[in-house]
């Protein structure tokens, strides 16, 4: 469930705002920056080459890397889809939205992101996967099946209003399928990780997974340049993460086994030329939405729960952010027979059992107690 998270372009807006608070009365307009969240789809964290794998074809990926912010302790909420982008979009856990479980949708109570952006003059859309359900998907003003080619018709529909776009892409999801790029990436170049068995076959899966990757990329490069074909760049956070890890054995579907283990994809980058940071923070995908917020000046309701509190905001000093991370396995998965929840610093991860019939890992229970802060987090577990 470790991800990738990038944000790109109008960092600097961040740099200058390094207090703002969701409190504050709303920019004027033309100050307020335009937002663009990139999701891959079952995206393993190591995978792209600003991640450390050079294997893969990702120079658009890499390139936003360059311009700000890696983040390389991030996390997600849930090691599947819809209980994930639900959470990045509510800002809430997926045990408080009421959609847990993989393809639960959003509740007709629950709002997300793009109303709140809505009620504050921004024009929103959403492209290719969505898998939050109908409620969701009508809390936005736009949507496309295509990404990088309707993009175009977005910006114009948009106007001179500040805009709001999520595109879920498809890749690298299953199933993978040859001809993705021009130039695939062969069998003999992928980096087989140490969960899996180096056989032929391996190889040639992984390498059609580098593909789908890689297709991703270059529409991520697509759409990057038209920002600049129109000057809208420096104006606009770009935000480049992961949902969950690859549909692989025992990584998608399961956050306690090697991979999802490990923290999520997160980059951060800006329009401005800067010198790339790389952050070694803690941060949760959980605090997407109210970050995204704090920017715009697009402030909830009082009692909207997760979002009132932006406690952890992304962009801000790493001492200041949380230093724990709560997830649930959703239900009926088959990784469990009840919903555990985890709690985790950057090094260790501690389980707790809300079902019956769901056995702690000794191994986990055991690596928990070196951490410098586990009395403590035995305490906050009490408040689960």
């Amino acid at each position: 469930m470790r991800g990738r998270l990038i944000a790109a372009s109008a960092l600097g807006v961040l740099a200058a705002r390094p207090g703002a608070s969701a409190a504050q009365a709303p920019a004027p307009a033309r100050e307020r920056p335009n937002v663009v969240v990139f999701v891959g789809d079952d995206l393993g964290w190591r995978d792209t080459g600003a991640y450390g794998n050079t294997a893969i074809h990702t120079p658009n990926i890499d390139r936003l890397a360059q311009s700000g912010l890696r983040v390389e302790y991030a996390f997600g909420t849930s090691p599947q889809c819809s209980p994930s982008r639900i959470s990045m979009l509510t800002g809430k856990y997926p045990h408080s939205t009421g959609a847990e479980d993989l393809h639960m949708p959003l509740p007709a109570s629950e709002r997300i992101l793009p109303s709140y952006l809505q009620g504050r003059g921004y024009f929103t859309g959403h492209m290719a996967k969505t898998h939050y359900g109908p409620n969701g998907e009508r809390q936005f003003r736009r949507y496309s099946p295509e990404t990088a080619e309707a993009f175009p018709s977005f910006l114009n529909s948009a106007g001179t209003r500040p805009f709001f776009l999520w595109v879920g892409f498809h890749e690298p999801h299953r199933p993978y399928r040859r001809g993705a790029v021009s130039d695939p990436h062969p069998p003999a170049g992928v980096v087989v990780p140490p969960y899996l068995v180096d056989t032929p076959e391996t190889r040639a899966d992984l390498a059609l997974y580098y593909d789908a990757i890689a297709r991703m990329d270059a529409a991520i490069g697509r759409m990057l340049a038209e920002l600049d074909r129109r000057n809208l760049r420096d104006h606009t956070v770009i935000v480049f993460l992961s949902d969950n890890g690859p549909a692989v054995p025992p990584r998608e579907g399961n956050p306690v086994r090697l991979g999802d283990a490990h923290p999520a994809h997160l980059l951060l980058a800006t329009g401005h030329p800067r010198r790339p940071t790389y952050d070694r923070g803690l941060v949760s995908t959980v605090d997407l939405a109210p970050t995204i917020l704090d920017l715009t000046g697009a402030a909830p309701p009082r009692k909207a729960g997760r979002l009132t509190a932006a406690q952890q905001r992304l962009f801000e000093a790493p001492r200041a952010r949380a230093e724990w991370y709560v997830t649930t396995t959703p239900i009926g998965s088959p990784a469990c027979r009840s919903p555990p929840r985890f709690r985790r610093c950057a090094t260790w991860m501690c389980r707790r059992r809300v079902g019956a019939g769901d056995d702690p890992d000794p191994a986990e229970a055991t690596g928990v107690s070196h951490c410098g802060a586990a009395a403590a987090q035995r305490r906050r577990s009490a408040r689960f």
